[in-house]
């Protein structure tokens, strides 16, 4: 009996194991740690560099928009807040190749930041938030700070099918989520 019981014990730990190594949180782990240790390999194994670039720069439109005041509903609003939300998707599709091999150097350089825009990831367990799982997404909350107040973006992670047989499958952060962005942009500004 207290064989088939540590039996028991080490199959769900295994199982466990497995889980956490498939998870969305092992991923952000990992690209922490390939910041930490100037590795874009690593990093670029659970991140789609160009997708962050394009990230970085909505970010910022959301707070140009915020700033500039265009978020209301009237026609002019909605006008200037259309060109600066068109002029940000051309600068983040231009820049995002260039700005990709730029986040390169920087991890490799030692000098990459923890950050989309003005927005700073916290360090460690402290900026893992909640999970929202779909069938191959997930939608994860990351928990940071604008201007130095408390303030979160949930981004978007994509499973993709590992080398063997499609095993082990790892999650790779493919965007963020477009109405986070546009919150985020109103927390920034208005404890900025």
């Amino acid at each position: 009996m207290k064989k088939l019981f540590v039996l028991f014990v080490l199959v769900g730990l295994g199982y466990g194991a497995l889980w956490l190594w498939q998870s969305p949180y092992f991923a952000l782990q990992q690209i922490d740690q390939g910041i930490a240790d100037n590795d874009p390999v690593r990093v670029e194994r659970y991140i789609d560099l160009e997708v962050l670039v394009r990230a970085a720069v909505q970010v910022s439109a959301a707070l140009a928009k915020e700033e500039l005041g265009v978020a209301g509903t009237d026609l002019g609003s909605s006008l200037l807040g259309s060109l600066v939300g068109a002029v940000a998707q051309g600068v983040g599709e231009a820049a995002a190749l260039q700005g990709a091999m730029t986040v390169r150097k920087a991890i490799q350089q030692g000098r990459m930041q923890k950050s989309l825009g003005p927005f700073v990831v916290h360090e460690g367990w402290r900026a893992l938030g909640s999970t929202q799982k779909f069938d191959d997404s997930a939608l994860v909350t990351l928990n940071g700070s604008c201007a130095g107040q408390d303030a979160s973006v949930r981004v978007v992670f994509e499973q993709r099918d590992g080398p063997s047989f499609g095993y082990p499958k790892k999650w790779v952060l493919v965007g963020v989520d477009k109405d986070s962005i546009v919150l985020l942009g109103k927390t920034c500004r208005s404890r900025g």
